[in-house]
């Protein structure tokens, strides 16, 4: 894994840290909706929702998932950054 981390950066699975975001990304924008359809909307569901992206040993938790298998950690930790922010970084 590389020393720089982007979207096309690759776990040692084969998925792409871009394939990642996209996945985690859509699942936190349709829980969004669903919570803003109903009545009031839910900003702690979607907060929930995004904690248990990114909390140890989720989806976004490389450094911690990957452990063992030939990766360098502060690259998987960089690269579990990089999905965060960028799952997080949602835009009108």
């Amino acid at each position: 894994m590389s020393q720089n981390v982007g979207c096309n950066t690759s776990p040692p699975n084969g998925k792409t840290v871009g394939d990642y975001v996209q996945d985690q990304r859509a699942a936190l924008q349709s829980m969004a909706d669903a919570t803003m359809q109903s009545e009031g909307g839910h900003l702690p569901a979607a907060m929930g929702a995004m904690l248990a992206i990114a909390w140890p040993n989720g989806p976004i938790d490389f450094k911690n998932n990957f452990r063992g298998r030939g990766a360098d950690a502060g690259a998987l930790g960089r690269a579990g950054n990089f999905a965060y922010y960028a799952i997080g970084d949602v835009r009108p």
